[in-house]
């Protein structure tokens, strides 16, 4: 969430470097830290991304999808240290949308940020590689990637092919990675993300789960 210029983005890495550098950081207490509580603090509401994936979780191991049950995990389990499930980010910097672009005026000292496509081909080679170091050291059942933007992304993931498969009738893909299953689906915000297909995301990553 954010991103909105480059006085927020300096803001947030100094917090983080004053927390500690951490390789991973609690999703929950990084918020409130930098100032934005808003979902984690009762009364809230779900977050357009976080909430599906909330549903999906649920849904794999057979808990509740009612709202309640929801907004505990979002607030508890997603992104926390000794929660559920890890959120981790494609690439590092933060914005409103794929079309906004606040960090060009940073391309003077690092040229790689003087626009989207040129910040991706410089970073997204090594993201993906501390991805894939990532799910080797944690040995996770499943990975679920979400953007068919960045399916090419999610296939350097793994030496195995994306296989189709359709998911509450939505094309999505699975795969193998370090033992797990890869399941790479739609965006949370993209259109036709209905609570009845994220629920049928859960029992497919159930199946790994069993």
């Amino acid at each position: 969430m954010g991103g909105r210029d480059v006085d927020e983005l300096m803001r947030r890495v100094d917090i983080w470097a004053a927390r500690g550098r951490r390789r991973l950081e609690d999703l929950a207490d990084y918020h409130r830290a930098i100032g934005f509580p808003y979902h984690f603090e009762a009364p809230f509401p779900l977050q357009r991304t976080w909430g599906p994936l909330a549903r999906a979780l649920q849904a794999a191991h057979g808990a509740s999808t009612e709202l309640s049950a929801l907004k505990t995990v979002q607030s508890t389990q997603l992104g926390a240290h000794g929660g559920q499930a890890a959120l981790l980010e494609l690439l590092p910097l933060p914005a409103p949308d794929t079309d906004t672009w606040p960090y060009g005026e940073l391309a003077e000292d690092v040229p790689a940020l003087c626009d989207r496509p040129t910040y991706r081909t410089a970073y997204e080679p090594a993201r993906v590689a501390m991805l894939r170091m990532l799910i080797d050291e944690g040995r996770p059942r499943a990975v679920v990637c979400y953007g068919n933007g960045y399916r090419s992304s999610w296939a350097s993931l793994t030496s195995a092919p994306l296989r189709p498969i359709t998911i509450g009738e939505r094309g999505c893909f699975v795969s193998d990675v370090a033992g797990a299953m890869l399941l790479m689906v739609p965006h949370p915000v993209a259109r036709g993300g209905t609570n009845r297909f994220w629920e049928a995301v859960g029992s497919a990553i159930a199946t790994r789960l069993g």
